[in-house]
This record gives structure tokens, sequence and C-alpha cells, in this order.
């Protein structure tokens, strides 16, 4: 978090929501930066803007709308913008207010401050659900920005769209999203569906991929047979919630230039623990003779299942979680595993 301000009036309200911030939300990745008087603006704002989770600014809206105005790209990245006057009387949402939590982060500061907080979306005025930050709440990605904001448009215009999920829903599913059949539909599926007009496709984490690969494989290979697999099980790739291998595979360019590129979280676990499950893992000499285990992307996805299995749940067993078994081809094997995931209305 960034706090801008230009005046001693600003600096003064801008330490004082650096001693009001509750100290255990911050750690070595997310910080308060005190910035007074940046010179010249614009030049800081395109510089660090898009490096920020939230900005607050400290004086006249207009002159933080038109230096950022430039740097703006979508809803997905840019950082909550959270403007404030002087004098600490009202705490203004201004841009990501949904899925970059700027609305949530105005209503608490405009707490901490005894403030007045002002939220101006749709959704949150006509006390509707945001279908946005229902996906951003529930971890699902969004398939189409598109459709999202017709869905967010037909609830606030007093219509009701269908709701339908694959997974278990926790909570009661608000009166907005209890349409009839031919309503707007929001399906909320791990699986790969075509784009369609009139339906919003929200994808959840619901599967953990193993790899395990040759020394040097190329990033362009490894992709290719992950999303061969993937089409194969009719499995959308952003349901993809972690990835592993053994730790000796730590650095292969291959492995961590795939993971980077479709953002997906990947460990390294030792030889020594990948042994220690327990299964009827399928077996190779030539594996279990570079590496010490005779299977490394059916152990590396099963030890990334059982790190997602609720710790009031009976012990996950390999064929609990079982979703492809290992598949080898062109140096590359994969292993997929299904993990619990669900939805929770508030």
């Amino acid at each position: 978090m960034a706090i801008v301000c230009f005046t001693p009036q600003g600096q003064v309200l801008a330490e004082r929501i650096q001693k009001v911030w509750p100290k255990d939300a911050l750690d070595a990745k997310w910080s308060i930066e005190f910035i007074f008087k940046p010179v010249p603006f614009k030049v800081w704002m395109k510089e660090h803007f898009q490096e920020l989770d939230v900005l607050v600014f400290i004086g006249a809206m207009g002159i933080v709308v038109r230096d950022m105005a430039p740097c703006l790209k979508t809803k997905l990245v840019d950082p909550a913008v959270v403007v404030l006057d002087e004098k600490g009387q009202f705490v203004i949402s201004v841009l990501s207010g949904h899925i970059g939590g700027g609305n949530a982060f105005t209503v608490e500061l405009a707490r901490m401050l005894e403030a007045t907080p002002v939220v101006t979306t749709s959704s949150d005025v006509n006390g509707k659900i945001a279908i946005d930050l229902f996906a951003q709440k529930n971890n699902l990605a969004i398939a189409s920005m598109k459709q999202a904001k017709l869905c967010a448009s037909e609830i606030v215009s007093g219509k009701q769209v269908n709701f339908f999920c694959d997974g278990k829903v926790n909570g009661n599913v608000p009166k907005e999203l209890c349409g009839s059949e031919n309503s707007f539909k929001v399906v909320v599926s791990p699986k790969k569906m075509q784009p369609e007009e009139g339906v919003l496709h929200l994808i959840p984490k619901a599967y953990v991929l193993g790899i395990g690969c040759r020394k040097g494989t190329s990033q362009e290979t490894i992709q290719t047979r992950v999303l061969e697999e993937l089409n194969n099980l009719g499995i959308d790739i952003r349901s993809i919630k972690a990835m592993a291998s053994i730790d000796i595979k730590a650095e292969e360019e291959g492995i961590l230039g795939f993971a980077e590129k479709f953002k997906i979280p990947v460990s390294f676990y030792s030889g020594e623990e990948l042994a220690g499950l327990e299964g009827n893992f399928t077996p190779s000499e030539f594996v279990s003779s570079i590496t010490g285990v005779e299977n490394v992307c059916e152990r590396a996805a099963f030890m990334l299942a059982k790190g997602n299995c609720a710790q009031d749940q009976r012990e996950l067993t390999l064929a609990d979680c079982m979703v492809l078994p290992k598949s080898g081809k062109d140096g590359v094997t994969v292993s997929i595993m299904k993990i619990d995931w669900s939805v929770r209305f508030e």
C-alpha cells in the first residue's frame, strides 16, 4: 500500500493511517509506503502504479484520476485506488472496488478513522450480489469479463440469473441467482466450456498437477504435453490450483517457465518426502535410478492433493484423488489429481 499526499495536513493524516492500520496485517511482501510530494506525480504514478495493491491518495480526486488514467489496464490487474480529503472526513473507493478489494478497504479504513465511506458501485448501492466479488472471494477464475459485465447488468437491473455449480455450495444462494431456465446463466465448473452468449463460466481450483521431465526439456514441450492431457479430459487449465515435482527439477527452466506463464504455484519435494507416501504408484526402474523414487509425477501430485485436504476430512487415498495416472510422452510425464473445492455465499 502506498499513501501519497502533498500538503502538511495530508501528511498528518497519512501518518495517522500508518498508526491505526493493524501491524499484523502487514508482512515482508505487503507493507505501507509513505510518499510525500512525489515530483513529478505523473511520472511516479507511471513507474509504480502496477506494482501496488492499494494506492491511498490524500487530496483532490481530480488529480489522481487524471494522472492514473494512462496507467489503467483491466480490473483484473489494476490496484485498488482510494481517495481521502485532507481532513479525513470521507474515504472514497475510486478503482477496483470488487476484485481489487477497494470497497472493503474503503469501509475498513473509514471505520478506523471514524470517517464516512463512499462506495458507488451499483451492486453495493442496491444491496445485490457482486458476481466479480463472489468470484474473487471463492478463488474462481472469470472466463469472460464481457459475460461478467452482462451478468452484473442483469442483476442490478432487477433480473434474476440462473446459478449452477458442480461442487458443494455453502450458505444460501441469493435470490438474484435463482432465475428460471431461460435466464442468464452462471456456471461454476472446472470443465472446459465453449464461450456462449448469456453464460458466465466461473472456474474453481479443482485439480493439482504432478510433473516430471527429462533434463533440459523445453517449456513449449511441457506446455504441449500438459494441455494435451487437460484437453483430453475436458479440464480447463485455469482449474489447476498448483503443480509439483521432485527437488532435483527445481531449476528446470521448462517447468518454471510453464508455471510462470499460467500463474500456477509450483512446489518441489525431496525424494524422501515423495517416497514416504503410501499408495500403488506406477513404477519405473529408470526414474528410480535417477531420482531414488519409482514415480515422480503421481507422487508429487498426490502430495499436493493431501496438502489441500481439510484437516477434518478422512485420510485421502490415491484412489480418492486420481484423475490421470502417469502419462509419459516426449520426455514429459504428467499426473492429475482432484482436490475438494466448494463455494460459499455470505
